[in-house]
C-alpha cells in the first residue's frame, strides 16, 4: 500500500510510514482463522476504475444512434447492430475486458490502449453519423418528409468511460494518495 500523506510505498501491515511518520488509517489486518491479510478500506480510485470500465461496456447496450422519419423512431446500439455499427460492440466489450485485465495485473498505465481502441471506434462511428445526416438531408429534399438523425445516450456513455479509463491511471488517486472508503469490506 502507499502512505496516505507522502505517497511512499509501505508494507500493508505498517501503522506508521517509515518515510514521514504519518499514522495510516488503512492498516491491513491478519484474520486469525485464515491468516489472510484483509484491507479495512477500499480506495476511491479502485471504485472509479470499475465505474469507468463498466461505462465503456454498458454503453454498447444503450442506444448510440436514432433515426426519425414520419413520426417513427428507430434506435440502434453497438450490440443490436445497424448500418455502420455491425459487430463493433464486441470490440468495445473486449477493450473493457482488456482494460480490467490490465488493471488487475497492476499495469494500469496501459489501460489507455483499450480506451484508445474504443475512442477510435467511436470516432469511426462519428463519420458514419455524418454520412447518415447527409443522407437524411438528401431524403428530406426528395420529399420523404423530415428525416432526423441523432446520437444516442450510449455514445456519450462510452466516451465518458473511455476518457476516464485512459486518464485515471495518471491521476494522484492512482499513486495511493487518494480518498478511502473506510471499513466497507472487513472480515
Amino acid at each position: 500500500m502507499f502512505c496516505e500523506k507522502c505517497g511512499a510505498q509501505i508494507a500493508d501491515t505498517e501503522v506508521l510510514c517509515p518515510e514521514c511518520g504519518a499514522k495510516q488509517s488503512t492498516v491491513a489486518e491478519a484474520t486469525p482463522a485464515s491468516g489472510i491479510l484483509v484491507s479495512s478500506s477500499v480506495k476511491l480510485y479502485d471504485i472509479l476504475v470499475f465505474i469507468a470500465i463498466g461505462l465503456m461496456a454498458i454503453g454498447t447496450f444503450l442506444p448510440v444512434a436514432s433515426v426519425s422519419m414520419y413520426g417513427i423512431t428507430q434506435s440502434v446500439s453497438y450490440v443490436s447492430g445497424g448500418e455502420g455499427v455491425d459487430g463493433n460492440g464486441i470490440f468495445v466489450i473486449l477493450a473493457a475486458v482488456a482494460a480490467f485485465a490490465l488493471y488487475y495485473l497492476d499495469k494500469e498505465k496501459f489501460m489507455a490502449i483499450p480506451a484508445a481502441v474504443t475512442a477510435i471506434l467511436l470516432l469511426a462511428f462519428l463519420g458514419t453519423m455524418s454520412e447518415a445526416s447527409s443522407a437524411a438531408q438528401l431524403a428530406s429534399g426528395f420529399g420523404f418528409g423530415t428525416v432526423e438523425v441523432g446520437f444516442g445516450f450510449g455514445y456519450f456513455v462510452m466516451w465518458i468511460g473511455a476518457i476516464a479509463t485512459a486518464v485515471l491511471p495518471f491521476t494522484p488517486l492512482a499513486q495511493g494518495r487518494g480518498l478511502y472508503f473506510k471499513n466497507i469490506f472487513k472480515a
